[in-house]
Parts: structure tokens; sequence; C-alpha cells
């Protein structure tokens, strides 16, 4: 159950070596509709600027958190420590060569709340090119069609590759 002195929602997003697109993943979770949200940014070993870039984000935002030890460890393993250290009951993921539609956060959680027997929430994507312009989408097939007893037995890629 949620307590009011805690966020809602974690973000939890790991990066390695994302100095190029880091900033703007991180913009498009401070400008989300909803607000009462915690980001876990995870360090994966990064030898480029991302580690300066995160944080100058914490510095700006108190509900930014920064985990970084300098190792590269994976993303599972990073995925991990957002799941041991979120404070949110519900978490959300990205990457950080993602950003999210202003209002993704809040129509996600509506969902969610509105019907308790959905347990997760998958997004389509935009494919953006280096000018940040829209070329094509990805992920608009409903999972609900796909047959569930062959996706269940292998790894489940969520965003649909083209």
């Amino acid at each position: 159950m949620h307590q009011n002195n805690l966020p809602l929602l974690t973000i939890g997003l790991p990066f390695f070596n994302s100095e190029g697109t880091l900033a703007n993943s991180l913009k498009s979770v401070m400008l989300q509709s909803f607000q009462n949200w915690e980001l876990i940014l995870v360090d994966d070993g990064s030898n480029d600027r991302s580690c300066e870039i995160a944080k100058e984000f914490t510095r700006m935002d108190g509900r930014i958190k920064l985990i970084t030890d300098g190792v590269n460890r994976g993303i599972s393993y990073r995925l991990n420590q957002v799941i041991d250290m979120a404070n949110g009951d519900y978490i959300a993921r990205m990457d950080a060569d993602d950003m999210m539609m202003p209002d993704r956060i809040e129509k996600q959680l509506n969902a969610l709340l509105a019907d308790r027997s959905i347990d997760i929430i998958d997004t389509a994507s935009y494919i953006i090119n280096e000018n940040e312009e829209p070329i094509g989408v990805r992920g608009t097939w409903d999972i609900g069609t796909r047959d569930r007893k062959k996706y269940s037995q292998k790894a489940f890629c969520f965003i649909q590759r083209l």
C-alpha cells in the first residue's frame, strides 16, 4: 500500500556511455505530467561524460538518485539494483536513449489503477534520427493477440524490432 511520503512510482534508468542521449532522456522524465516519482539512475561503468551529466540532474532534482560503482556488470544486474532500491509501488524502466511522451506515466498509471488485473504495461516507441525527427514507430502490435504460450517459453522483448 502506498505511503504519502514515498513516491508512487520508481523509474529505473541504467546507462553505459550514453553522454549523447542521457540529458534528453532525463529531461523527458522531468517533464512528465505525473510528478510523484523517483528516478534511479544506474551507471554501468561508463567511461564518457555520462556520470557527470547524471550528477548535474541529481543536483537539480532531489527525486533523482545516482548509483555508480565504476564497474560494467550488465543491464540485468543494474535493473535488479533498481528493484532493490525502489521506493515506489510501481516501477517503470527506460533506456538512456529513450524519451517519454509527457503523459506516458500518467496514462500507464491510470490504466494500472483502473484495472487491478493488469500487471504490466507495454508501450510503443517512436524511432528518431540524429536530428530528433521521428522516422518510424515500433511496438504497435497488441500483445494480447500473440500466442502467450509461445512467448512464455522464451525471453520476450516488449518493443518489437523491425
